[in-house]
């Protein structure tokens, strides 16, 4: 399997602004690229984010990511914008592994075909387990 080095850039710019929440960060960046008046208070508490708090006995600091994340687009689309989900499998058994990889082929080509139509994505996983905007 070969790598792809063509690079697609959405055209209007983009500014990254981290956050602790990566979810708030990467949502607010695409939103502000889509001309989308926000910060990440309004993305935060817009999308109900502000509020979930879920720390099971025993888990890691990442609590306050135990959720559906599907709970917060309704939000999103309360700020003005649509959305869709691509989500894949869980790369668990070799058996699956063929069948993961052509999920993640598919969400990256997904992926870069919103970037090239102008629509900045949110991504979880391009760099350890946090969100980016792509």
């Amino acid at each position: 399997m070969s790598e792809q080095t063509e690079t697609i850039s959405v055209p209007m710019e983009v500014t990254y602004t981290p956050s602790w929440l990566s979810w708030v960060a990467a949502t607010t960046t695409c939103l502000r690229a889509l001309e989308v008046a926000c910060d990440p208070v309004d993305v935060a508490g817009m999308t109900g984010y502000a509020f979930h708090l879920l720390v099971a006995r025993g888990l890691c600091p990442s609590g306050p990511t135990a959720f559906d994340w599907g709970a917060l687009l309704p939000g999103v689309w309360r700020l003005g914008r649509a959305t869709s989900v691509f989500q894949v499998g869980c790369w668990t058994k070799p058996k699956e592994s063929e069948a993961v990889r052509e999920q993640f082929r598919q969400a990256h080509a997904m992926a870069r075909r919103e970037v090239a139509a102008g629509r900045p994505c949110v991504m979880w996983g391009a760099y350890v387990p946090e969100f980016a905007a792509g």
